[in-house]
């Protein structure tokens, strides 16, 4: 058999010396000697033998509860213990050893004992046929075995079941790996009575892990040095504390308590790479989204690590049901973790939502290094203003962070004053329709109708709200964008037959807007400026200058919409259409839109007909809200 499939931890015959059976004339044992019972324990499909070093500690027990059975048909037997009584039975480890591939059978014969010494004999004297163990349908059977390692069960073995309880502890060291490690064995083939020693029998019990393991092993990636990750920890989340185990027909049924966290053991340091490994009840449920492990003190930092769909995946054929842990299964998991990053989380609202992404979740503490910048909605050549003081209300521009070869670049540089001199952070960008790029206002707090703006502060973290003043740190700072402006579509529709009008060529205009104003840099809110315009654009799909179907993606200062400001549709036959804005509801409600609001996008379709304007406002993407009114025509 091969020692990867099948690793033989010893194969022990009683010794005739020390008998508690005495020959009799009705001895199970023809030529009057006691036979004795051989058996093999083996452990099986397992890399580790106790979850630790492959190593077996003096005085450790194997146990197994060895019945005298009959055969009813169909494999179906039944134990008889008319004559002598099952028999839990103890191999005793007398001195250390620790297992290796070149080991062979009889080579750990030394180590182990069978408590007592065993025969068969000692299942069976009797020449009655009904329970004689040399007639027909007549065997003997290992019914279960179990190895404590060290450990003790939290309720005691029932060993006519073979039913125990076993509690893990809330942490794990080197000791507690061994002492909970605890193995099982199934119900076992039978064997027959065979006196003739070239010919006997051995009952062989395979030992198993009846816990699940859990194995984490975590690298310090970017902006990690050596010695970051010496006082590093990890924790298992939500961990189950006990369960009751029936080894006979291996089942087992974990108890409804939990440990909020298990500490996991440190097996192994190499570099910057940490192994950490615990044990756990079998039947805990793995659901995506979920934390399973806490990384701290890294460096300062605490990192989440939440079970992904790509991690279950891998998992999942090893998962009862996909979903739950199955015993003697070591779930394995390697994490990255790299120094935070600012992160640019440009909330476009909804015209794009971009979140950053990794092998792990990092929950800020009180400490940060550089301001670079990170963004996926960012492209090469983009510009940022950053503004920072330690005086909320005295904030200037301080840098400009360009994106330059995929690295956001300040310049000038920034430094934090001193270790204790809390600085609040602020940004702004401009998007520029001409060129497609973010750019820089320069310091500017004035906005402009067609500009879209971008306001940034600290995002909300740990200890730190949203804005909040941020203390000099060793990670980087989080920077979290949105839009200060609103956006507006205006579509033109018409219907089929006489009721229809020729859209090509018409133009839509909306008069009395405030076109101008300035943003607080403090809180990002907007205050229109005095400046009225109006907005005019073609709404034509077969324009030969616009190309346009219609006022689209249009960004406006927010404002409230007063009775002056008026939407005009003109046909290329100059038949004019109006209606004003603040008369349009909500769809399917009377609430009016009365005003533009920072971050939503208002989209207003419009039908045009012969007799009159049907109007249905909607105000989507960002925030959406359905609208409809009615609009007259105008008569010249």
């Amino acid at each position: 058999m091969k020692i990867a499939q099948h690793i033989i931890l010893a194969g022990v015959a009683a010794l005739a010396a020390g008998c508690s059976n005495e020959p009799t004339i009705d001895t199970l044992s023809p030529d009057g000697t006691p036979t004795p019972l051989v058996v093999s324990a083996t452990l099986n499909d397992a890399p580790q033998s106790r979850a630790h070093d492959k190593t077996f500690e003096a005085g450790d027990q194997l146990l197994t509860y060895i019945r005298h059975v009959v055969d009813k048909g169909s494999g179906n037997y039944k134990s008889i213990a008319a004559d002598q009584a099952p028999r839990l039975v103890t191999l005793k480890v007398n001195s250390k050893f620790t297992m290796t591939p070149e080991d062979a059978d009889t080579e750990w014969t030394s180590y182990l004992t069978i408590d007592g010494g065993l025969y068969w004999d000692d299942f069976n004297d009797s020449s009655d046929p009904k329970t004689d163990l040399r007639t027909a349908n007549h065997y003997l059977q290992s019914f279960y075995g179990y190895c404590y390692n060290g450990g003790t069960p939290s309720t005691a073995l029932t060993e006519a079941t073979g039913v125990l309880s076993w509690t893990l502890p809330q942490n794990f060291d080197e000791s507690a790996m061994k002492s909970n490690d605890l193995l099982w064995s199934p119900t076992q083939p039978v064997i027959s009575y065979k006196h003739d020693a070239g010919t006997r029998g051995t009952l062989t019990v395979p030992y198993t892990h009846a816990m699940s393991k859990f194995t984490i092993v975590v690298t310090g990636g970017e902006g990690f040095a050596a010695g970051d990750l010496d006082a590093t920890t990890a924790t298992l989340q939500n961990m189950l504390k006990e369960a009751t185990f029936t080894a006979p027909n291996g089942g087992y049924a974990p108890t409804a308590d939990t440990w909020a966290t298990v500490g996991m053991y440190l097996a192994g340091k190499s570099g910057l790479t940490n192994t950490y490994t615990a044990l756990a009840i079998p039947g805990r449920v793995l659901t995506t989204g979920e934390t399973l492990v806490v990384i701290d003190k890294a460096d300062g930092n605490k990192y989440e690590i939440k079970l992904t769909d790509a991690i279950l995946t891998a998992w999942r054929a090893q998962l009862d049901g996909g979903k739950k842990t199955l015993p003697g299964v070591n779930y394995q998991l390697t994490v990255t973790i790299n120094k935070q990053k600012i992160e640019v989380i440009a909330k476009i609202t909804d015209w794009t939502d971009v979140l950053a992404t990794g092998d792990a979740e990092i929950k800020f503490d009180s400490d940060i290094t550089d301001s670079g910048i990170v963004g996926d909605t960012f492209t090469e050549g983009d510009e940022i203003d950053i503004f920072h003081n330690p005086a909320l209300a005295s904030l200037t521009r301080t840098t400009t962070s360009t994106l330059t070869g995929g690295t956001w670049v300040n310049d000038p540089q920034i430094y934090w004053k001193n270790g204790s001199t809390a600085y609040y952070f602020r940004a702004l960008t401009e998007y520029d329709r001409a060129s497609g790029k973010y750019v820089t206002v320069s310091g500017s707090n004035a906005i402009a109708e067609a500009h879209d703006l971008l306001w940034g502060t600290t995002a909300a973290h740990l200890t730190y709200s949203e804005g909040a003043a941020i203390n000099p740190r060793t990670g980087d700072v989080p920077l979290e964008f949105s839009h200060v402006m609103s956006k507006i579509t205006v579509k033109l529709a018409t219907p089929a037959g006489d009721a229809g009008v020729v859209l090509d060529g018409a133009l839509i205009t909306i008069n009395g807007l405030h076109t101008d104003g300035t943003v607080d840099i403090t809180d990002g809110s907007i205050t229109p400026g005095s400046t009225i315009g109006d907005i005019t654009e073609f709404a034509s799909a077969t324009h030969p200058v616009s190309g346009k179907t219609s006022l689209d993606n249009y960004v406006v200062v927010p404002q409230t919409l007063g009775n002056e400001i008026i939407l005009k549709i003109r046909l290329a036959n100059n038949t004019t259409y109006s209606i004003t804005l603040n008369t349009c509801c909500v769809e399917g409600t009377s609430t009016p839109i009365t005003a533009w609001e920072q971050g939503k996008h208002y989209i207003y379709t419009i039908g045009v007909a012969k007799e009159g304007i049907k109007l249905i406002a909607l105000v989507k993407k960002w925030k959406e809200v359905l609208g409809s009114g009615d609009a007259t025509l105008d008569w010249d």
